[in-house]
């Protein structure tokens, strides 16, 4: 199945061949903001359910900017109360390194095609780099991934960085664009809080 990849903007901003960087998501209390060369797909993306698509803004927009480390970015953000991660990263930690944790991470519950490469616990959130064998509902990925499960405020989160198949990935840029993908997220949310406290 193939992923139609449009349009990269500030919130804010008026226009639409530009793109869009940062998209309001459930009630717009929160929002999700794109790492440096990446844009969102607005079509591919659910924002009523907390589910943002994001690609190089090339591949999106018509803004010819394309990342240095290029991959697909998803980022799921959970309803009000669904947080889990903080005081639980041990025990979430523990359950990535197990058939159970390797259903969750396939998107086909499939734990046999997942290989577990490394997993990373530090206060409020959990890293995992993985390879997956089986076949993806997004033709054109390879079969690495680097997934961060994290609370955003009462909420889970979880950001998946996956390699296309013509341009992979290795771990150390896929952790560094997991990373600042994670603190997109964050500080746009940060920003916001503050913005509301004023």
């Amino acid at each position: 199945m193939g992923l139609a990849l449009s349009g990269c903007l500030d919130i804010g901003d008026d226009a639409t061949s530009r793109g869009i960087r940062t998209l309001r998501i459930y009630d717009g209390t929160v929002r999700v903001r794109a790492p440096d060369g990446y844009c969102i797909d607005q079509r591919a993306s659910q924002e009523r359910d907390g589910f943002v698509v994001m690609s190089g803004c090339a591949i999106v927009s018509d803004v010819a900017i394309m990342p240095t480390a290029l991959a697909l970015i998803t980022v799921q953000v959970g309803p009000a109360g669904s947080a889990i991660v903080s005081g639980s990263e041990a025990e979430l930690a523990e359950l990535l390194q197990n058939a159970e944790g390797a259903v969750m991470l396939s998107p086909y519950a499939d734990a046999g095609t997942i290989e577990i490469l490394s997993v990373d616990a530090r206060i409020g959130q959990v890293d995992v780099a993985f390879t997956d064998r089986g076949a993806h509902p997004v033709s054109g990925l390879g079969d690495q991934e680097w997934r961060a499960f994290f609370d955003l405020g009462g909420r889970s989160a979880t950001v998946a960085v996956r390699a296309y198949a013509h341009t992979p990935l290795g771990d150390r840029p896929g952790k560094a664009l997991l990373a600042a993908t994670v603190r997109s997220v964050i500080d746009v949310n940060l920003e916001t809080s503050a913005l509301v406290n004023r």
